[in-house]
């Protein structure tokens, strides 16, 4: 496979370059966004990625904990979630909930981080919500169907 040259940020180069280059540059970044939404849908990843020491750092902060890191999730959801055109080739989309969660929420992540029992917990509700048809609910969606039972 032909290596792709890298530029310093993953975006789309301009057209003026030759067509096939730029054709198979920005399917390079395509492929490469996508596969890492699609990652951002395991909890397995998730709990990797926030016992992975921030390269940036000199201390042993996790990498969900790096700011540049969660500017770059809140781009790709903005991006992959807002266009539809590119929205339907997730096949996972609740990596948008675990993705929006990771980038707004410090309490979600310092359960991942925490929290021992976090992954198999959340990929047992993720296999109920798929026995069910249904995304996974949230907490208070959850508390709300407990008070209506009550």
């Amino acid at each position: 496979m032909q290596q792709m040259p890298t530029t310093d940020v993953a975006r789309p180069i301009a057209p003026n370059a030759s067509h096939s280059f730029y054709r198979a540059h920005n399917q390079y970044i395509f492929t490469l966004q996508l596969e890492f939404l699609s990652s951002l849908a395991s909890p397995s990843y998730l709990t990797h990625l926030s016992r992975t020491p921030c390269p940036s750092t000199n201390d042993l902060l996790p990498l969900t904990s790096s700011p540049v890191f969660l500017r770059y999730v809140a781009h790709l959801l903005a991006v992959w979630r807002d266009d539809e055109r590119l929205a339907k080739f997730v096949r996972h989309p609740h990596c948008f909930l675990f993705a929006e969660a990771l980038v707004k929420s410090k309490f979600f992540r310092d359960v991942v981080v925490r929290d021992e029992g976090w992954e198999a917990k959340a990929s047992m509700e993720m296999v109920k919500a798929w026995a069910k048809g249904t995304e996974p609910a949230s907490r208070e969606e959850e508390s709300n169907e407990a008070q209506r039972e009550t």
